[in-house]
């Protein structure tokens, strides 16, 4: 039985290890709950009680086999009259290929009226390393308006899409994604 078990196990291990969006040393930590998991797990608190007015999320690893990142995901509690919701990005990685990489936002799988959202600021790069940091706000009665009956009292999930480039593949990242919920004036 022992045998059976470990070859389960190295089996099992090894389709893991060969699938091509296996990330490797991937480690998320939120503003709301101070464990560090790879990946956060269902019951964090981030999940069962979003906050109401600001969360975030940092998450540091390497790309997969693709080169590609992860989708970040940060839930406020409800959106209404009056607010923006705020977000502030800065993605460090080393590339390999010295390309563009976009990163688009989201909030409720929606892009911004009439436009999406790409926060395609030139990277700075010095030796592979580069640094993109960008601030965005999402004004929540304009998607309400575009949108209807999905912003208003609805949990708002704000999301950095994933995005891939081949040639950065097993390089490594670090991103930090804030989101806020601000009175309109």
């Amino acid at each position: 039985m022992p045998t059976v078990r470990r070859l389960l196990g190295i089996t099992l291990g090894m389709l893991i290890a060969s699938s091509p969006a296996f990330a490797v040393n991937e480690y998320y930590q939120y503003s709301c709950d101070s464990t560090i998991a790879s990946p956060p797990g269902p019951t964090s608190p981030c999940v069962t009680k979003p906050p109401k007015e600001r969360v975030m999320v940092s998450v540091s690893g390497d790309y997969d086999a693709n080169g590609t990142s992860p989708e970040l995901s940060v839930t406020l509690a409800k959106g209404g009259k009056k607010q923006l919701v705020t977000v502030g990005l800065t993605y460090e990685y080393y590339s390999l290929s010295g390309q563009f990489r976009p990163l688009t936002v989201r909030v409720n799988d929606k892009y911004t009226p009439p436009n999406f959202v790409i926060l395609n600021h030139l990277p700075q790069c010095t030796g592979g390393f580069c640094v993109v940091h960008a601030d965005y706000w999402f004004d929540i009665a304009e998607l309400e308006a575009s949108y209807l009956t999905q912003f208003y009292g609805q949990p708002l999930k704000v999301d950095l899409e994933a995005s891939t480039k081949n040639a950065d593949a097993g390089s490594q990242y670090n991103a930090t994604l804030i989101a806020r919920v601000e009175k309109k004036k």
